[in-house]
């Protein structure tokens, strides 16, 4: 199994993130504290991106509330 980086040098994947917050994902980012909900995903740099995880599943309801219902995208940035 190949990371996108590893599959392709140069990926231009986009993240399109429903403006809707009744139906889209919880979107958390990652730090040394915890994961704490993004406010404004727009501030966030795509160049300090490390990962971007995507999860849907039932456990999430039970460890993340109703917010969750919809899926949780995680995004960790770059250790400097």
């Amino acid at each position: 199994s190949k990371t996108a980086t590893e599959a392709s040098p140069d990926p231009s994947i986009k993240l399109k993130v429903s403006a809707n917050a009744d139906n889209g994902p919880l979107m958390l980012l990652s730090t040394k504290d915890g994961k704490v909900p993004i406010v404004d995903i727009e501030k966030i740099n795509p160049d300090d991106i490390q990962s971007i995880e995507v999860i849907k599943d039932k456990f999430l309801l039970e460890k993340y509330g109703e917010k969750a219902k919809n899926g949780v995208v995680i995004i960790t940035l770059k250790k400097k």
